[in-house]
């Protein structure tokens, strides 16, 4: 069942935080499916003074929250492009898929996600347009993304590690008197087991399985080159 005919007390308090919150934007129902509509706009966080406006489509899915909102850019004034981080259904690729934790999950309310992933989107593509430059940086495309994100969190660059981390993530049971991904040849259990736990808990196996798989096929590609 659709989740606001299951609960129609969550649209109507969705409405209520968006009034208060993002009192330009509104609820559209659309074929059974919620639409949040209207102007986006970005704020000078010194002087409160607005700087600039885009026009946006929040898609909620049936199975909202559970499922990631897709958010759309309506006024075709960014090109939907993987440079400029749109995925091939005009969607914004507001976040890299396994780092969904720290952006969306269980308690992230349509206001936290707007406020922040959507908002950071937003200003990105706002600053890119006036510098050519990513406010926050970007992450590389495709299934380079993996390498990039990993590389970043375990703090190596070194696509072994890298893999022996993900195996560590995708795997139902291990072993933690094994040796370490990191190299160390320290057992598990004496070195990083604390980041391994902290990591499966945020990333779903099945995620980090598809990181894997992409990690394994860089490194056949890098071999062939050498």
């Amino acid at each position: 069942m659709i989740w606001y005919k299951k609960k129609p007390e969550d649209l109507i308090n969705l409405k209520n935080q968006l009034k208060i919150s993002y009192p330009t934007l509104h609820v559209v129902i659309i074929n059974n499916v919620v639409h949040i509509r209207g102007s986006f706009f970005l704020f000078d966080p010194a002087t409160g003074c607005e700087f600039d406006r885009f026009g946006i489509d929040i898609i909620l899915p049936d199975n909202y929250p559970n499922q990631i909102p897709k958010v759309i850019e309506t006024e075709d004034r960014i090109p939907k492009n993987i440079d400029r981080h749109f995925m091939t259904d005009g969607s914004a690729c507001l976040f890299f898929r396994d780092e969904q934790y720290k952006f969306y999950n269980k308690n992230t309310t349509l206001v936290d996600f707007i406020r922040i992933p959507v908002y950071n989107f937003f200003l990105s593509q706002s600053y890119f347009e006036l510098t050519g430059k990513w406010i926050f940086g970007a992450r590389l495309h495709g299934k380079w993304a993996s390498w990039d994100f990993y590389s970043e969190e375990l703090g190596v660059n070194n696509i072994n590690t890298i893999g022996r981390f993900l195996v560590l993530l995708s795997s139902e049971k291990f072993n933690v008197l094994h040796k370490c991904y990191c190299g160390s040849n320290k057992s598990l259990i004496n070195c990083h087991i604390n980041k391994v736990v902290q990591m499966r808990k945020n990333i779903p196996k099945n995620i980090a399985l598809l990181s894997l798989k992409e990690i394994c096929e860089i490194n056949e590609r890098l071999k062939r080159s050498i």
